[in-house]
């Protein structure tokens, strides 16, 4: 529902994303920032765009048009979880994975062409490859194995980084010296994946991110200036949009009515402090809560650190923490009845998605017609070179600008430049 109800181009950075899939699409080649018609998004690892390329490639071989390609583009987009893995009752662990997995926000995102789906997936996947095979007797091979997908999901999106970190820590604590040559291994396996892509950074823009390249465009965004108690909150409300609405995700065209905003603060409140506060005494697995929360620190901190030192940059970054939220949410269940957890679980996913896909279908954006521009010849350069025109041409905030709050303020957009990183 979401794939079609969303108007294609109305997800922050679509455009530049589909056109990034098109530029693989259409020259079988690895795109280069500061060359005629490649967009910004050129800076991201090639994995995703590279699938969503077959997909196109495939559909118009049958005939189909790059219209319905981008639909099948778009419906692409998957979700996995570690949940049960982590919780002595299986009850709460269906409510809290749907609680991820059925969320607008998450929803709206995969819906969309983007890569941060395939990287959530493949970093997940290498968690739980990490449980499933390194945590009892790990091999040379079943390292190597965990490293490459890790790496695969660091091709996908850089900011799956925090999996590698992660993996690689949680191996010295669960095997102490003995993980020596089984780490080595992983790490080999990582490299191996993506040092060609790091190497090609540094010789095209001078670093391995890419992030120079993108600079020399114009591109930039400041970072987060906290202003006492207010920017706190304005954080916190931040985190809790992109972990329930997508009301900044489609450029705050859509506003969130008080009374939902309340409601998901508490519970987003409710589920993290209660988590927290029993994580040492309900958890099953305390290797795997090692892994998985661990990841959670890892992936939060460092979105964290660049919001504030660097670049405002949006919250899913930092999805790679969501399987330590699903425990929380599930820790938080426990707490509660069992009938009374199911169905309010049921009646808030219903609720939101029911308001969500109203409110976006609300939403007139003729101008980001998406499949109308990609429909011009490639030998025009004119899918990527629109795109890129349409993100030139959105206003530059100031360097003092502050994003606007995510859940309900609509008439600033929320990011009016493209981000360099996201």
């Amino acid at each position: 529902m979401y794939v079609w109800t969303v108007a294609p181009g109305l997800p922050y950075d679509e455009p530049a994303h589909w056109s990034n899939v098109l530029f693989y699409a259409h020259h079988a080649s690895l795109p280069v920032l500061g060359h005629p018609g490649v967009t910004y998004e050129a800076q991201q690892g090639p994995l995703a765009y590279a699938l969503d390329a077959v997909i196109v490639r495939v559909a118009q071989a049958l005939g189909l048009s790059l219209s319905v390609a981008f639909r099948l583009v778009r419906l692409a987009g998957v979700m996995a979880s570690l949940t049960r893995r982590l919780l002595p009752s299986s009850w709460a662990a269906a409510p809290a994975t749907a609680v991820f997995g059925l969320s607008p926000m998450l929803l709206t995102m995969a819906a969309s062409v983007q890569n941060d789906t395939l990287a959530l997936l493949l970093g997940l996947v290498a968690l739980r490859l990490a449980l499933v095979l390194l945590d009892d007797r790990p091999t040379l091979g079943s390292a190597a194995l965990v490293g490459a997908v890790a790496g695969l999901a660091i091709l996908a999106k850089l900011t799956a980084w925090a999996v590698v970190v992660a993996i690689a820590a949680w191996l010295l604590w669960r095997h102490r010296r003995r993980a020596g040559k089984s780490l080595l291994s992983f790490l080999a396996a990582v490299a191996v994946v993506t040092a060609w892509w790091f190497v090609r950074n540094v010789v095209l823009y001078g670093d391995p991110s890419a992030s120079a390249g993108v600079g020399r465009l114009g591109l930039s965004y400041p970072r987060y200036r906290l202003h006492g108690l207010s920017g706190v909150g304005h954080i916190v409300e931040e985190v809790v949009t992109y972990l329930w609405l997508p009301t900044e995700y489609v450029r705050n065209t859509i506003a969130a009515p008080g009374v939902l905003k309340a409601l998901l603060l508490a519970a987003t409140a409710a589920a993290v402090v209660i988590g927290v506060a029993t994580t040492r005494r309900r958890l099953a697995d305390r290797s795997a809560a090692m892994l998985v929360l661990g990841c959670g620190a890892i992936a939060f901190t460092a979105w964290l650190v660049l919001f504030l030192g660097a670049q405002a940059s949006p919250p899913r970054l930092a999805y790679l923490a969501l399987p330590a939220w699903v425990a929380f949410v599930a820790l938080a269940l426990l707490r509660l009845p069992r009938r009374f957890g199911l169905a309010g679980v049921a009646v808030l996913l219903l609720a939101i998605n029911v308001w969500t896909l109203h409110a976006i279908s609300a939403v007139k954006t003729p101008s980001y017609d998406l499949p109308a521009i990609a429909a011009m010849p490639p030998d025009r350069e004119s899918p990527t070179t629109a795109t890129a025109s349409y993100a030139a041409s959105r206003p530059r905030p100031s360097g003092a600008a502050r994003p606007s709050a995510s859940l309900g303020k609509r008439p600033p957009v929320e990011r009016s430049t493209p981000r360099s990183i996201s």
